[in-house]
């Protein structure tokens, strides 16, 4: 939280140039990244160890999973001096997975490699499909500050992260290999560390169970043509004021009007009040969750069918589930992803 209050009394200073300024605003936004994936790195490891994290497993091309976190990763590795080259066979490799969680897993693995890497270094990531009948292998290497062989047996247990290097510069909870471990057990398949040692790079090996050729993959839907966002009507109903306010705020620099209330009576209220076409609802709201809100407006027909959003911190699937079957179109665990919510507008609403 340092960098963040820093960076706040910066924006605060009259003294500070638009410069400072502006370095001050990127800062917040990596920091606040940062923080945002602790926490979902906390929830994941507290649910995939209580067993809470279901698999949607389909065909799945590897390739496109592995391209989309190679192109996540590749921005922080140019601005980092590093090379990153990826090596992927031509023909389509299918497994039996969820695209999502692997994703996770590999986006992980190179993220790693990126933060221990110094500049000038390399970065790759490798696909091979004779290590062994039915499975494929993906290694993520670098050549960067490696690990104590004391730390390799037990790289994938909870909070090692403090002992890899002699201080904390790199951030982080050491929980990150946790989740990918048991999110690559999960798949059926297996993960192992190498290391030389302390500055001879390490290698990350994530062996998968392949499904037979024959198996069509689910292809992924081709994106819609953009539209033009108009300006709606959204109702925030949050009992956090900081959080609906800048809500507020945001979404009014796009051009929208809003409105916003602190509990669900005022939110139903306001809905009546003000005819939203969009309803961005909190469900943890005190006396009368957003679960009771959401059906009782779909209750009220001279409301027209706002589209309503569940955006909370409850993020489980039975969370999405129960949000779905109350009346919510979509769920949106917090903080929330502007720009999907900017595409839902344009996409669904406008």
């Amino acid at each position: 939280l340092a960098p963040l209050r820093n960076a706040t009394e910066i924006l605060r200073s009259p003294a500070a140039e638009s410069e400072d300024r502006s370095r001050a605003q990127d800062m917040m936004v990596r920091q606040i990244g940062n923080l945002s994936r602790m926490i979902d790195d906390l929830l994941d490891v507290s649910r995939i160890t209580q067993g809470k994290i279901q698999l949607h497993r389909q065909p799945v091309i590897l390739q496109e999973v592995l391209t989309s976190a190679a192109s996540a990763i590749r921005q922080s590795c140019v601005d980092n001096l590093q090379k990153l080259t990826v090596t992927l066979p031509p023909e389509p490799i299918i497994v039996d997975g969820d695209a999502t969680r692997l994703e996770q897993v590999f986006g992980n693995l190179l993220g790693n490699a990126c933060k221990y890497s110094g500049p000038g270094t390399d970065i790759s990531l490798t696909v091979k499909t004779d290590t062994a009948p039915g499975s494929v292998t993906v290694t993520v290497a670098d050549s960067g500050i490696g690990i104590d062989p004391e730390l390799l047996p037990r790289i994938f247990d909870l909070f090692v992260q403090s002992s890899r290097t002699l201080d904390r510069s790199h951030g982080g909870l050491g929980i990150g290999l946790t989740i990918v471990s048991r999110l690559v057990r999960m798949h059926d398949g297996n993960i192992e560390a190498r290391s030389a040692g302390l500055g001879h790079g390490s290698e990350f090996i994530v062996h998968l169970p392949v499904l037979e050729s024959a198996v069509t993959p689910v292809a992924a839907p081709a994106p819609a043509a953009p539209s033009q966002l108009r300006a709606l009507r959204l109702l925030i109903v949050d009992d956090n004021k900081d959080a609906a306010d800048t809500m507020a705020m945001l979404q009014q620099l796009h051009g929208h009007e809003t409105r916003v209330a602190h509990d669900g009576p005022d939110g139903i209220t306001a809905a009546e009040e003000f005819l939203p076409e969009v309803i961005l609802l909190d469900i943890g709201l005190p006396g009368m969750d957003g679960f009771e809100v959401a059906r009782k407006i779909r209750t009220m027909p001279h409301l027209g069918q706002p589209f309503l959003i569940a955006l909370t911190g409850y993020g489980t699937e039975a969370d999405r589930r129960k949000a779905l079957d109350a009346g919510f179109d979509e769920h949106l665990p917090k903080p929330a992803d502007l720009e999907l919510l900017k595409n839902w507008f344009r996409t669904r609403v406008g």
